[in-house]
């Protein structure tokens, strides 16, 4: 088990350490956005990656997150019932029809997913946000799973699931650390570069290298964000399910993915961007080469692919290279928006006879 000092170390890294991460985002961001040269023909524009203002709450302090907005993409809903209704009265009775989906949408998961643990996993998480009011004992409950199951997907979903209660030690989130995922999935970069963010919160320089030399070394790099999705789409299949449910659903597995955190990111961003040494260390530079090559394989994810064409630049790729990857992340991004908009819940009047 990781050291619990490292593992919470986040907190005691202090604002302007963390302050200094969100800038680096920042950094990292503007340099694919702010592109002088013609867009690459025929691409898509590139999603825009942006960097979430960081509230007064230790936690989200110690961990910035950078989310993917993609342009025009519509946030996925929970239900049509949420859609704008002409009165007061109507969009009450709307709101109420759709909490009640999204009750019996987190039931239902719950009911399908007995037999497999990754499954209890993904139907804790997504009922997390279904049933808000079960939140607490729902993510107690998936990071006992992910410590009593050598499942990479499972310790993926606990590491997400508990990002506000890791400091909580009253909580078995305290238990969940980066480098327990990292010995699951040693060929992932991601939680090598989780492992990195914390020993760069506790000023563990050496630790900080070590883990970003593994990462760089991994042979992928997957955050585990499309696990939920896959899961819930696994647990809905060849079952006869009231169009309204069906589609509630499938939109909290979709939320989950738009809304997974991307810290590891933010440190692929402080140590191959922000930080000059990486211009003067030949090691830190081969160190990033190598781990913005993995990024740039992650081609569905534009976010991978924003980060690997920062630190490309930084290293001064030839600029053919960099086009390429502004061309990937325009469809990464475009297939994202496409998917999410096919997702978009049916309001019509087959929906509300189903409900």
């Amino acid at each position: 088990m990781a050291d619990p000092a490292l593992h919470h170390a986040g907190v005691r890294g202090g604002v302007p350490a963390v302050l200094l991460a969100c800038g680096v985002a920042a950094v990292g961001v503007a340099v694919l956005r702010a592109e002088t040269r013609a867009p690459v023909r025929g691409a898509p524009e590139v999603a825009a990656v942006t960097v979430a203002a960081p509230s007064m709450a230790p936690r989200a302090l110690a961990r910035p997150v950078l989310p993917v907005v993609v342009s025009q993409a519509p946030r996925v809903q929970p239900a049509c019932g949420r859609a704008a209704v002409g009165s007061p009265t109507g969009a009450a009775a709307a709101e109420a029809r759709a909490t009640t989906w999204r009750a019996q949408a987190a039931d239902l998961l719950d009911a399908r997913s007995r037999a497999d643990a990754a499954q209890q996993a993904a139907a804790l998480l997504v009922g997390a946000s279904l049933r808000p009011e079960q939140r607490r004992d729902r993510i107690e409950r998936l990071a006992g799973l992910a410590t009593s199951h050598a499942d990479a997907r499972i310790y993926a979903m606990a590491e997400e699931g508990c990002k506000d209660l890791l400091d909580d030690w009253a909580s078995a989130c305290h238990l969940i650390a980066a480098a327990q995922w990292a010995q699951l999935e040693p060929d992932n970069a991601v939680p090598w570069l989780l492992v990195a963010e914390r020993a760069r919160a506790q000023g563990d320089a050496a630790t900080e290298d070590d883990a970003m030399y593994r990462a760089s070394h991994a042979a992928r790099s997957d955050s585990r964000a499309d696990v939920v999705k896959g899961l819930v789409d696994q647990m809905l299949a060849q079952a006869s399910i009231a169009p309204p449910l069906r589609e509630t659903a499938l939109a909290a597995g979709w939320q989950a993915q738009a809304d997974w955190s991307w810290w590891s990111t933010a440190q692929a961003l402080h140590y191959c961007v922000a930080d000059d040494r990486v211009l003067a260390d030949p090691d830190r530079a081969a160190t990033c080469d190598r781990l913005a090559g993995i990024q740039a394989r992650s081609t569905s994810s534009p976010v991978e692919l924003a980060t690997a064409h920062a630190i490309g630049r930084r290293l001064r790729w030839a600029q053919g290279r960099l086009d390429g990857l502004r061309f990937q992340a325009g469809w990464a991004a475009e297939a994202v928006r496409r998917q999410r908009a096919a997702l978009e819940p049916d309001c019509g009047d087959a929906g509300v006879r189903a409900s």
